[in-house]
């Protein structure tokens, strides 16, 4: 039986997997390389590689391989690779993989997890149910809590190794796109760099998508290639909630982007799940400033770290603002988008408050490469 510490090669060849394998150590499994060792996800309504040791940290590697999607019995979360539980040090990699044909989704993160995706290609099927990568930290930090609140208990921690990282990797549509490759909700924390996007976009959902989650908690995109040549999209990056930089990215291509990123607050138009209730001055989760029509709403764009806002699993306290702090969304140096580099569809954001087309200063961002490469 292997041991952590070990590495586990996967000969060349293709197989076909059909029952669920579990990853629980510090092991590393190595492919003979991308279309060398091909192995077809059969797996129904589950994951096919689950990765993760519950509440003992460890630190995984997989690399060297393609993985195809084939079952279509998954739902949109029952990701073909999925990390959970607890990292520590530089925390897990996924590195050299093809997924080729996803139907539902490639990726999918939560709990306590960072670490890095790099030098892999995503080739999604654009009526998948999913996306190529999903990311929560939904038990960030305890996992005797859910939904990310932890994580919005937590402080913002830019430029530093406790984020999911995905880097050198390039992501294709197999059809006619555009489509929305990377998704996130439940306290995510995320670095987006140096990445090829064709044909697709990111989106980071609110407190507005899933009854008890919590938003997005703060995300990094800088140096990536939108290169989009079917029609005019609206952004590279809609941004439902929390903070976050956005910088250097290029929007290339015939189509083209019109905007870089948007600001947006769901819950103010009717979109809104138990407890949370609508953003407009009645609902006792929000700031609700005089005459701002519920500004600040819960976990919206532009703010950081508050109050833990639950006592145990699912367990919600009396309803209350949770003191959150202001953490403004800066985005600078985005080229290529055709009408504005940045805009917002509140009029509860507002530019030099909640958000600043500047540098975000004393900003440093995490080694580049990932010291895990």
């Amino acid at each position: 039986m292997a041991a952590s510490g070990d590495t586990i090669n996967v000969s060349a060849g293709s197989a076909t997997w059909s029952t669920k394998v579990t990853l629980d150590k510090s092991i590393s499994l190595i492919g003979a390389g991308e279309g060398s060792t091909v192995i077809t996800d059969d797996v129904s309504d589950d994951n096919m590689l689950a990765i993760g040791a519950g509440s003992t940290p460890i630190t995984p590697r997989v690399s060297g391989m393609t993985i195809k999607g084939f079952n279509t019995s998954k739902v949109n979360l029952d990701a073909t690779v999925a990390v959970a539980g607890i990292s520590e040090g530089l925390g897990f990699r996924l590195d050299h993989i093809t997924f080729d044909n996803i139907l539902i989704t490639g990726i999918g993160t939560q709990d306590s997890v960072w670490g890095v995706v790099d030098h892999c290609t995503f080739n999604m099927v654009v009526t998948a149910t999913g996306w190529a990568i999903y990311l929560t930290n939904d038990r960030w930090g305890d996992l005797t809590l859910c939904c990310g609140d932890m994580a919005w208990a937590s402080p913002d921690d830019f430029g530093t190794k406790k984020f999911v990282f995905v880097e050198d990797s390039t992501f294709n549509p197999i059809g006619t796109g555009p489509t929305n490759y990377i998704d996130s909700v439940g306290g995510a924390r995320y670095v987006i760099r140096h990445n090829t996007f064709k044909d697709g976009f990111l989106r980071a959902h609110g407190t507005d998508s899933t009854p008890k989650q919590r938003g997005t908690r703060i995300v990094e995109v800088y140096d990536n290639v939108f290169a989009n040549n079917v029609d005019t999209s609206a952004e590279m990056l809609e941004l439902r909630s929390g903070t976050a930089v956005f910088y250097n990215n290029i929007s290339s291509g015939s189509g083209g982007f019109n905007i870089a990123i948007t600001l947006k607050e769901f819950r103010d138009n009717g979109n809104f799940w138990p407890p949370w209730g609508p953003c407009n001055g009645t609902t006792a989760w929000d700031q609700n400033t005089l005459g701002e029509a519920g500004y600040a709403c819960l976990d919206q764009p532009g703010r950081g770290q508050g109050n833990l806002a639950t006592s145990t699993d699912m367990g919600l306290s009396p309803a209350a603002w949770p003191n959150q702090a202001l953490s403004p969304v800066y985005f600078w140096g985005n080229t290529g988008w055709r009408i504005n580099e940045g805009v917002s569809t509140s009029t509860r954001f507002q530019p030099n408050r909640d958000f600043f087309n500047s540098p975000m200063p004393n900003y440093t961002p995490y080694p580049y490469p990932h010291p895990l490469q």
